[in-house]
């Protein structure tokens, strides 16, 4: 993957892969894919804006990312929308560079985003260099803030062809909600290349190459069971590597079995707190109760099965199922049967519902049974359909099994 981009960096905007996004589940290693590329960029002199669209304000993020790259490259001030307009002269005449940049700074009119890329990147062609501009956490950027750069870049790199090159990282269902707004003309045409998940043999030689450059070894059997335990996620590997590296006493002492086996436990603590947790919170309630379902079936969860327990129309179940999916959370056997993985193991899903699970079963009061038992029947209103509307970038707030289209339940403006 990092052969192909610095190819596309070297060929320039012409190249398709000039601009790409990386998809990939959570710990799958897309930002430290990212920080190589700007590494690589960097030490061939290429202007690197390094971003993340996590929080709001990005323009404004922007133009600060144009002015610190101004200041930390050599003539890089030829970006400036005032460059060529006479310095301010004071008593001792011209001040030296950096006092010239910061009177600039001062006296700068509010040029928008766009114009101050454009300007970095035409002085970038100028000398002969190159802009990289990467975007971290794509998907959970402001919908309306999104689309806006997304014109930006548009105009830049694809219509003036200009030398600012473009990797983004997002979560894999990026897919199915920012890439399907027909507004986000520029992400649409951007080349895309997925997180493949790691072999077993992947991750033993990620575990076992950087202990032994460190001077430290692996036992073997202690090797195999902490690949095991990893599955297929960088993220997963690199804190039982870690952990594993501290309680043996390496390298003065030799990675065993036991140092690995509190090295898994701690990891497992670290990966429900940093990755499960928030990908928990961040489904739709019906997506929640898709996972509860398939827990709480364990190895009789198939479609019909789900059917039954989940009070549903087909067509939400099955673009239910199809998020989860692509979400990395589910997949299945030769015999249809759903299981989770490690993205969403069973015993986190069992841990994060036992809370509601006792409200719900309100064994106290001798109220209500579990609602996905097949005995379950309320008066209250049941749960909300969930589904996922891209365009109005919410949940759809109707009953699960409603008819017709989707409703957010947001006013619509005059």
């Amino acid at each position: 993957m990092l052969e192909r981009i610095k190819t596309a960096l070297v060929e320039g905007p012409t190249n398709q892969d000039y601009t790409t996004l990386l998809l990939g589940h959570r710990g799958s290693g897309k930002t430290v894919l990212l920080t190589e590329i700007e590494d690589v960029c960097a030490s061939e002199g290429w202007i690197v804006l390094s971003l993340d669209a996590s929080t709001p304000h990005l323009a404004e993020r922007i133009k600060q990312a144009v002015v610190h790259a101004r200041d930390a490259h050599e003539g890089a001030e030829a970006a400036d929308p005032d460059y060529g307009r006479p310095a301010r002269i004071s008593g001792w005449g011209v001040g030296p560079v950096s006092v010239r940049r910061a009177v600039i700074d001062e006296m700068r009119p509010a040029w928008d985003s766009r114009m101050l890329l454009t300007s970095l990147a035409s002085h970038a062609d100028r000398a002969g260099t190159a802009v990289l501009l990467t975007v971290d956490e794509l998907h959970s950027g402001d919908r309306g803030e999104l689309r806006r750069f997304s014109s930006d870049l548009q105009h830049i790199t694809k219509r003036g062809r200009l030398p600012l090159a473009v990797v983004a990282a997002g979560l894999s269902e990026t897919k199915h909600t920012l890439l399907m707004d027909k507004k986000m003309t520029f992400f649409r045409r951007c080349a895309r290349q997925e997180m493949p998940a790691l072999s077993e043999a992947d991750i033993m030689e990620g575990l076992r190459h950087p202990v032994l450059d460190a001077g430290g070894t692996f036992e073997w059997d202690a090797l195999r069971s902490a690949a095991a335990a990893a599955g297929p996620l960088p993220y997963k590997m690199q804190c039982i590597g870690h952990n594993a590296w501290k309680i043996a006493g390496a390298p003065q002492r030799s990675i065993d079995a036991q140092a690995v086996q509190e090295a898994v436990r701690l990891a497992e603590a670290s990966f429900l707190e940093d990755l499960i947790r928030p990908a928990w919170h961040d489904l739709s309630k019906m997506e929640r109760t898709f996972l509860e379902a398939v827990a709480d079936l364990n190895e009789s969860a198939t479609p019909q099965h789900l059917a039954q327990r989940i009070d549903a129309s087909p067509h939400t179940l099955a673009e239910t199922e199809d998020r989860l999916r692509s979400g990395g959370y589910l997949t299945e056997d030769t015999h249809e049967v759903l299981q989770l993985t490690d993205l969403m193991p069973r015993n986190a899903v069992i841990e994060m519902t036992s809370v509601e699970r006792r409200y719900r079963s309100g064994d106290a009061a001798g109220g209500w049974p579990n609602p996905l038992s097949d005995s379950f029947s309320s008066p209250e209103p049941m749960s909300r359909c969930g589904a996922h509307m891209p365009l109005a970038k919410a949940r759809c707030v109707l009953p699960a099994g409603h008819a017709g289209g989707h409703r957010s339940g947001r006013r619509r403006r005059r």
